[in-house]
């Protein structure tokens, strides 16, 4: 149940080429807009597509570095987060979500674009996502203190590899202490 609802969510909201082509009665247009000549499906757009390669060994590997946890370059990893969970912690599994997020929302922003998505996007979705969340964070704090460790524990991996590549200006550690 959980895995059909965010399929549908993704193909509801994401007109593909076929789709379109479909709709228009054009079999030409369905071609992938990233000019790969491949036919532009909703699997293909996310994940398949050779422009995006280097982007998802990028993302991977840092996925990897970060988390300690190994993706496959598949679907049911990438866009449904059905990776193997064993020995894997709550936390670390709940940082691979938030990092594939990141990247979700990195391609949904370059959906039409024929150029892949770039780190350098990747990185400044990752810290404008832990703004947000730490702002919830700090509003729900007196309410959960449990959940504002796990909070902690989630986010940390993360931060130390955002601060690691200088990507974060340094008056934001005091913000972080806070």
């Amino acid at each position: 149940e959980k895995v059909k609802h965010k399929r549908d969510g993704l193909s509801r909201w994401y007109l593909t080429p076929l789709s379109l082509s479909v709709a228009s009665k054009q079999p030409k247009s369905s071609l992938c807009w990233r000019n790969c000549s491949k036919r532009g499906n909703y699997i293909h757009r996310w994940v398949e597509c050779p422009v995006l390669d280097l982007f998802w060994h990028q993302v991977i590997s840092k996925i990897k570095l970060i988390t300690n946890v190994e993706l496959q370059k598949t679907p049911s990893d990438l866009l449904l987060l059905l990776f193997d969970r064993k020995a894997v912690s709550v936390s670390s599994q709940e940082c691979v979500g938030i990092l594939l997020a990141a990247d979700k929302s990195v391609i949904a922003r370059q959906w039409k674009n024929p150029q892949p998505p770039s780190l350098n996007l990747w990185h400044k979705t990752l810290w404008n996502n832990f703004l947000m969340a730490k702002i919830t964070d700090n509003i729900q704090q007196g309410e959960r203190r449990a959940a504002h460790k796990n909070f902690e524990g989630t986010w940390g991996p993360i931060l130390d590899y955002l601060f690691t590549l200088k990507l974060i200006p340094a008056e934001a550690k005091t913000f972080l202490e806070h």
